[in-house]
């Protein structure tokens, strides 16, 4: 099974590509979130970098994270800058091989268009063209599961938090180039029994992020700081037919080479640990 850990894109990319090679990792997933401000030439230029890098380090590209838009800004909303960095992260993600595009399901949070109803209708729009760019360059969208966070006194639900809505829309599509990643961290905050809710979920899911916490605040931590139940969650996932890459959505705050190294190495155990569950 492919074992995979997302970078960022930014002036740490090489040498942690570097570090994920040496600690045993062959493919990484390209997150271009910190790419801002980058005319359609400059993104050419971002991608001819990348290539030279993942080739220098023999390793491949899984998937993307493209950009997204902060969680609470209504579905019904489109920004014209944020709409070019998506695709453009689409078409180069693409080129680097990614076969998936993980995508954040928008939210219907304005006055009387509140609800899973209008975000599922936003959302069939808005992915829908993404959709028909990712296919137009040999590649697949994959919608992730949003966590459940609480703010003002109460619980607050983004679309795709549910796992009825994260199938429906899946479903919505009926086709095989749109599809489900698993974000088991977002799901530790959302679901009471997240074995039960991958069952649901099935073969929908093509893609992971595998990450941690402690049932509140989504601190993207490595597998064994937790209370995930690895344990079910990992054979649940193997019953479904899955066999993807289990890949890293994991943050590190520090910057210095010694520690990303060792990061790195202490993830790649984390995921061999789990790939072990689900035999």
């Amino acid at each position: 099974m492919k074992k995979a850990i997302q970078i960022a894109y930014n002036d740490w990319f090489e040498y942690k590509c570097e570090c994920a090679a040496k600690a045993g990792f062959d493919c990484i997933a390209v997150n271009y979130t910190e790419v801002l401000g980058k005319t359609e030439d400059e993104w050419k230029k971002i991608t001819e970098n990348i290539a030279r890098i993942l080739d220098k380090t023999k390793l491949s590209c899984h998937q993307t994270h493209p950009h997204y838009y902060n969680l609470f800004i209504s579905s019904e909303i489109l920004e014209e800058d944020m709409e070019f960095n998506i695709r453009q992260s689409i078409i180069s993600g693409s080129a680097l091989g990614a076969k998936y595009h993980v995508i954040h399901p928008r939210t219907a949070t304005s006055g009387a268009g509140y609800g899973s109803r209008t975000s599922l209708k936003d959302n069939l729009r808005w992915i829908g063209g993404l959709l028909d760019c990712a296919k137009k360059h040999g590649a697949s969208i994959a919608v992730e599961n949003l966590p459940i966070f609480p703010g003002s006194g109460r619980l607050f639900y983004f679309f795709s938090a549910n796992v009825e809505d994260h199938m429906e829309l899946v479903d919505a599509f009926q086709d095989p180039d749109l599809v489900a990643c698993w974000d088991f961290g977002h799901a530790n905050l959302s679901a009471s029994d997240q074995a039960q809710t991958i069952s649901m979920m099935g073969s929908r899911i093509k893609c992971t992020h595998v990450h941690n916490n402690f049932g509140y605040g989504d601190r993207h931590l490595p597998p064994d700081c937790g209370d995930i139940k690895w344990e079910e969650v990992m054979p649940a996932l193997a019953r479904t037919g899955y066999n993807g890459a289990l890949t890293l959505e994991t943050h590190s705050l520090f910057r210095e080479k010694d520690f990303l190294l060792s990061f790195a190495k202490h993830n790649y155990a984390g995921l061999v640990y789990l790939e072990g569950l689900m035999k």
